[in-house]
């Protein structure tokens, strides 16, 4: 009979140990030793990381490494250029796309004899400028606005004494070889005033 009670007594100490260390093992806690960095959060024993940063324990920041210049700044690893700028360090002036000579033709509604064909665009005063030169009754060049990497404003410039240019755009289209140009002008004809609307594509010769 003692013999019995020391076989069960044993029995139940064995179920009771292996018990205690299943339990332990089910709820140990995996994100105990993750260590996560900057921010980071555990998630089932994996750092989740913030923007910004990577690596096993979010130790990495993805910026440190990248040199942005002319004022530009890393977010998500790339840099992000200022108007003006571009290129993988905004490096590049984007301006340099719309230099030399555009050949084309303007086509205006009403009908104008004024109407270019041919675009001049040179380098301006600062990076964001540039100068346009049209083949229609200008007094010079008309300094535009790059107000995108790949768009230029061209402001209200009094062309002469009964003309003004109201308003225009130069746009760079995507295969980097035409522009699209669309511009208002308003002539005094008879003393009434007219607005044309032109439009046209410009090639590189």
């Amino acid at each position: 009979m003692k013999c019995y009670r020391t076989l069960l007594f044993a029995v139940v100490c064995t179920i009771s140990a292996f018990a205690i260390v299943t339990y332990s093992a089910c709820t140990k806690d995996p994100c105990k030793k993750a260590n996560c960095l900057n921010g980071a959060t555990c998630d089932d024993g994996r750092c989740v990381c913030p923007t910004g940063f990577s690596g096993i324990h979010c130790e990495k920041d993805v910026c440190a490494n990248v040199n942005c210049l002319n004022g530009g700044h890393c977010e998500l690893g790339e840099c992000k250029c200022p108007t003006g700028y571009e290129g993988a360090e905004c490096d590049k002036l984007s301006s340099a796309k719309f230099m030399g000579d555009w050949k084309g033709k303007n086509e205006c509604d009403p009908e104008w004899a004024g109407g270019g064909t041919y675009l001049h665009i040179s380098d301006g005063t600062t990076p964001t400028e540039v100068n346009v030169g049209m083949a229609f009754y200008l007094p010079g060049p008309i300094t535009g606005v790059l107000t995108s990497a790949n768009s230029i404003t061209l402001p209200e410039t009094q062309v002469s004494s009964t003309s003004r240019l109201e308003r225009g755009t130069l746009t760079l289209l995507p295969d980097g070889k035409r522009l699209w140009l669309q511009y208002t002008m308003t002539m005094d004809v008879a003393g009434d005033p007219v607005a044309i609307e032109c439009s046209s594509t410009f090639e590189a010769p």
